[in-house]
């Protein structure tokens, strides 16, 4: 079975009204396959490394959803972190790792000032289309697999 496209979109964001000291952060890290296919629910796994440690996070689906998950971060738990470390599986023999730079990778990132309110929006997009592909060479194993990497 071959290895879906998929599309990760990381969205980290803040809201800092100057006549409250509070910040209001968002976030969220997307995992959506846009072509090919899946034929089982997406799986993966997520570390943040953070400077108070590590956070760690599993990938949910909607509905054991073939196409689509997510990971439940928080915004300032993305503002706070300095990468993002991604497992992905999909069709049981796809697998893919990579690490987001949190300060130096990030896109789009824009500071709004309107009134009293500070915001800032920033993104992160990237596209898998080339795997990891899990199993061994060796015909006579049991989890032979002659496309194995």
């Amino acid at each position: 079975m071959a290895c879906p496209t998929i599309k990760i979109t990381l969205r980290r964001s803040y809201v800092n009204d100057v006549s409250n000291p509070l910040f209001q952060y968002e976030g969220s890290i997307d995992v959506q396959v846009i072509s090919g296919s899946s034929t089982a629910p997406l799986s993966g796994s997520l570390v943040l490394a953070n400077p108070n440690g590590d956070i760690n996070y599993s990938l949910t689906n909607n509905t054991n959803s073939f196409t689509y998950g997510y990971f439940d971060v928080t915004g300032q738990e993305l503002y706070e972190s300095l990468s993002a470390t991604i497992t992905l599986f999909a069709n049981d023999t796809c697998y893919k790792q990579f690490t987001i730079n949190l300060t130096s990778e990030i896109l789009g990132c824009q500071t709004i000032v309107s009134g009293n309110q500070i915001s800032d929006d920033c993104y992160y997009e990237t596209t898998i289309s080339e795997w990891d592909t899990l199993g061994c060479t060796d015909p006579t194993a049991t989890n032979y697999n002659p496309d194995a990497t």
